[in-house]
């Protein structure tokens, strides 16, 4: 390993008391290089219910995070000030970095920047988020519009973490040079066990339930149309970390209470046990620009239904069964081939396909992008 370095993050998204899966794959990228580098972290909060900036210090072997929390301003402007005199006085107790690490652009991205001009450090961006793709772009306002330009003007390496991702970035910033550092999975937690013989087909959703994009409505609507075709040799279960009662409600009114169940939020551990005991993983989201949920699965030997999105935009048929986005047709059809046991994967190549998210992988990932931005 080369010298340890400190990396500063900051990150639009990340963890919060009241949202504590926010950003949660940001978080592991944090852990990731902390295992080699010295990390701080610094996440500005703004905040109503405080009158005056509060800074919050803990440090954990290589990982140090600093939480600013600081009112927001009721003004653009008074709200611009009050996060740069949060961030000057976040930054007071941070002492030779040698490279700025910003995750998501938007909407904290201006950070990024100031952190950069304040250490004199290079500056490493990652984007997860799905504002690239060619629909938002269109919408973005003046001060997006702002924000992005500034931050990838003083990017010394951009990353995206899906060659998904990375094509939508390059179709509204063509000569943006953008490498890919994916996310990483828990791969000591999601592994590989023997399947039981479930005596029905158990699927497994997980997701934000995020209407806009993970159509959980339209794989509900499918289990529909499969009990009317007399298909009831199977269980779904749909585990979130958000409010499930509109959905809940959703499969009520369709009597699919003894298919469909809902569940979460659950720790990573809960989720890998829930795969290892399913016969596959439904996506079928509108957009995605990685999903770990995907990565995940084919980590525990649990192939994937799923529509061409993220990592899955070009998956080999040996790793499940891709379907056409907002066709619920397909989702049933592929869903059929699973209840009557048409088809059958190798959980060995799954794992296979999964170890590219390893830690090992991905941490090697990573100390390149280090190397080019010190170059």
């Amino acid at each position: 390993m080369s010298k340890r370095l400190h990396i500063l993050f900051l990150s639009s998204w990340y963890p919060t008391e009241s949202k504590p899966f926010l950003g949660n794959f940001v978080r592991r990228h944090i852990e990731l290089v902390s295992k080699n580098h010295f990390v701080t972290v610094l996440d500005l909060q703004s905040d109503n219910l405080v009158s005056s900036t509060q800074i919050t210090l803990t440090s954990i072997e290589n990982l140090t995070e600093i939480i600013v929390k600081y009112p927001k301003g009721s003004n653009p402007i008074k709200q611009w000030l009050n996060a740069k005199k949060a961030f000057k006085s976040g930054v007071e107790s941070i002492q030779n970095v040698d490279i700025i690490h910003g995750n998501v652009i938007l909407s904290k991205g201006l950070q990024f920047v100031w952190a950069k001009k304040y250490f004199q450090k290079p500056l490493v961006v990652t984007e997860h988020a799905s504002y690239f793709s060619k629909e938002k772009a269109k919408s973005w306002n003046w001060r997006e519009k702002l924000i992005l330009k500034s931050v990838i003007k003083n990017t010394t390496v951009f990353t995206a973490v899906s060659s998904f991702l990375r094509s939508e970035i390059q179709h509204t910033f063509p000569n943006l040079n953008v490498e890919i550092l994916p996310n990483v999975i828990y791969d000591s937690i999601f592994t590989l066990k023997e399947k039981p013989q479930n005596s029905t087909i158990k699927f497994i959703h997980v997701s934000t339930l995020d209407e806009r994009y993970k159509n959980v409505s339209g794989i509900i609507e499918a289990c529909s149309i499969l009990k009317k075709q007399g298909k009831i040799n199977f269980e779904l279960e749909i585990i979130s970390d958000e409010n499930y009662e509109s959905l809940q409600k959703k499969v009520t009114k369709l009597a699919l209470e003894h298919i469909i169940a809902f569940s979460g939020p659950m720790q990573p551990t809960e989720i890998a046990k829930k795969m290892q005991h399913s016969d596959a993983l439904i996506l079928f989201s509108n957009y995605e620009t990685f999903s770990c949920v995907v990565a995940e699965a084919w980590a525990t030997g649990t192939p994937v239904i799923s529509t061409n999105v993220g990592i899955a935009n070009q998956m080999n048929a040996n790793l499940g069964i891709q379907v056409a986005k907002n066709d619920n047709a397909s989702l049933v059809n592929a869903m059929t081939q699973f209840i009557e046991q048409k088809v059958s994967f190798n959980p060995a190549d799954l794992k296979m396909a999964s170890m590219e998210f390893s830690s090992q992988e991905v941490l090697k990932s990573i100390e390149k992008i280090y190397s080019l931005a010190q170059k």
